[in-house]
């Protein structure tokens, strides 16, 4: 069975909207389990991203910016850490699609929502020790047009 999520098997990014939709969806007893997963996402070292500094409380630097940009691609491509062994979605069993767009231009790796939502401190506390890349810390925004598993076009804000 292969990934039938808009993601296709990536990472996916998700309105801020609707990733809080997916995680109030989520069953209580379960949630530590999907935390571990996107901790264990957002602590990972994908090939060919670059920028771990931690930045916080600041708006970033265009050089920052044009770092984290290039990176959004390396770390768009990487394998979801919620798609189970057998090809299924661990988020979606039981739960709403990924599908619809939410207002504004508020998006998020869903792991990144996930942690900021479940576990702000530790977040924060891996953030500025540099174990996350900032690619997975920036807010994304995409227009009608941003691909949902290949995030060309990816404005850092």
């Amino acid at each position: 069975m292969s990934c039938s999520c808009p993601a296709g098997g990536y990472v996916p990014v998700v309105s801020r909207q609707k990733g809080l939709e997916i995680l109030d969806a989520i069953p209580p007893e379960r949630r530590e389990m999907m935390l571990v997963r996107a901790m264990t996402w957002l602590l990972a070292k994908h090939e060919g991203v670059e920028l771990y500094a931690g930045i916080l409380g600041r708006p970033y630097t265009d050089d920052e910016k044009h770092t984290i940009a290039l990176d959004v691609g390396a770390v768009s491509v990487s394998p979801c850490p919620f798609l189970r062994g057998d090809g299924g979605c661990a988020v979606r069993d039981g739960g709403p699609k990924y599908l619809g767009e939410g207002p504004g231009l508020d998006y998020r790796w869903l792991p990144t929502l996930m942690a900021t939502q479940w576990a702000m401190s530790d977040f924060r506390d891996h953030a500025r020790r540099g174990l996350i890349a900032d690619a997975k810390i920036a807010g994304l925004s995409r227009n009608k047009a941003f691909a949902f598993r290949t995030p060309t076009g990816v404005v850092i804000g």
